[in-house]
């Protein structure tokens, strides 16, 4: 599909943004409980197109004291630590946690000048990130820099799918830890690649 994708668009240009992988993963499984409440199963996505109908139909017809139970039973908090384990080494989070190959991947096909590897961290300074990206689609430096130097500070800081009361993975430090070292040699093979391209930052 990719050489598809070059075939189309032999001058397309990427943007990859790098996350901390366990606070991906952690927000990932998080996200996959509360979409139970959704009738969604782990691995699915929202979508009109992919959700049910009968889905649909059987959430609304739940009572107040239903819905409120499903809820809890989707907070990451009644859950134990074995589950998220598991559903870390599910076939899902591993290909997501897996950035370097994903990106080695794309490399075979489309120049390094095409794909720019961004810092998670770096969007606490939203005006730099987006003159950055701008500057690497094509777009002038100067003009890059006057356009982002046009926009409301509350359009650069608002949150967008932010989730709400997801419980913080610091309050669970042996699954924090265990989240970690599992992932590590996934974050290993992607700090090396980052050092292969050029990039000072590390995950």
């Amino acid at each position: 599909m990719i050489r598809e994708i070059h075939n189309c668009f032999p001058r397309l240009k990427l943007v990859f943004l790098a996350r901390d992988l366990t606070k991906r993963a952690w927000s990932a499984m998080c996200m996959e409980l509360s979409q139970k409440v959704t009738g969604l199963q782990c691995g699915e996505f929202s979508s009109d197109a992919i959700v049910p109908q009968t889905k649909r139909q059987r959430l609304d017809n739940l009572t107040v004291a239903q819905r409120r139970r499903l809820q809890e039973q989707s907070s990451p908090d009644s859950m134990p630590d074995s589950y998220f384990m598991d559903r870390l080494s599910s076939k899902t989070h591993l290909s997501r946690s897996d950035y370097a190959t994903h990106l080695r991947n794309w490399y075979e096909v489309f120049d390094d000048g095409n794909i720019l590897l961004v810092d998670f961290n770096e969007i606490s300074k939203p005006r730099e990130v987006l003159a950055k990206i701008a500057t690497h689609i094509g777009v002038n430096k100067d003009e890059a820099k006057r356009f982002v130097g046009s926009l409301a500070g509350d359009e650069v800081i608002r949150k967008v799918n932010a989730g709400a009361g997801k419980s913080a993975l610091s309050e669970r430090p042996r699954l924090e830890s265990q989240i970690t070292d599992y992932l590590a040699p996934f974050r290993s093979d992607f700090n090396k690649l980052l050092v292969q391209k050029g990039y000072d930052f590390a995950i």
